[in-house]
């Protein structure tokens, strides 16, 4: 892509041939997003055209003048807004200048694990691009991975809403009603609870 008369790369599309069973993988970057202005078109060409799968999503909100902060998750952490119904803390990392008493190059607060398909990244964007510089610029980024889960096709259209629907505390930063994903793995526990109460039953 010819941008100010540079290249960029935005996107990469390859082929797995007969050992992919024929299939292949689109990735468009950030920027190549940021590029295009009819997600709806670009969602209806995509699935008309092709049988396609979903296997990784970002999905960011950026406070550019610092609306909400790293410190605010890190506090929605500490309220256990951040569970997922086990009740059980998620798992969470601090790369970065957390120890600085004045963040030089940013600091980064990871909540979840991308293993398990669902992680939240809320860092110190204006800080990583310009060290020292002060910036307040903030992202909170949702990563969804089709890790016992299926993205759905509309994410691409209703970006919002699964955004939000990743962690409640999300809805602070967007007000909008948020659209759960739900996990195989989730649905299979609740049949298999159901299945112990009606033998109980019997």
């Amino acid at each position: 892509l010819l941008d100010d008369g540079a290249r960029h790369q935005v996107g990469l599309i390859d082929w797995g041939g007969e050992r992919m069973r024929g299939r292949a993988r689109l990735d468009l970057s950030g920027s190549a997003c940021s590029r295009i202005t009819n997600w709806q078109g670009m969602q209806d060409f995509l699935f008309g055209a092709w049988d396609c799968t979903i296997t990784r999503v970002d999905l960011a909100v950026d406070c550019l003048q610092g609306e909400f902060t790293v410190d605010d998750a890190r506090n929605w952490l500490h309220e256990g807004l951040f569970t997922a119904g086990t009740g059980a803390p998620p798992r969470h990392s601090t790369p970065g200048d957390w120890l600085s008493e004045t963040p030089y190059y940013g600091r980064t607060l990871e909540i979840g694990r991308r293993e398990n398909g669902k992680m939240l990244r809320a860092y110190e964007k204006g800080l990583q691009l310009l060290p020292g510089s002060g910036d307040k610029w903030t992202r909170f980024e949702v990563e969804l991975r089709r890790k016992d889960r299926d993205i759905p096709l509309d994410v691409l259209t209703r970006c919002d809403e699964y955004f939000v629907g990743a962690y409640e505390c999300l809805q602070q930063l967007l007000p909008v009603a948020g659209e759960r994903i739900k996990t195989h793995q989730k649905e299979g526990e609740l049949t298999v609870e159901r299945m112990v109460s009606h033998c109980r039953e019997a």
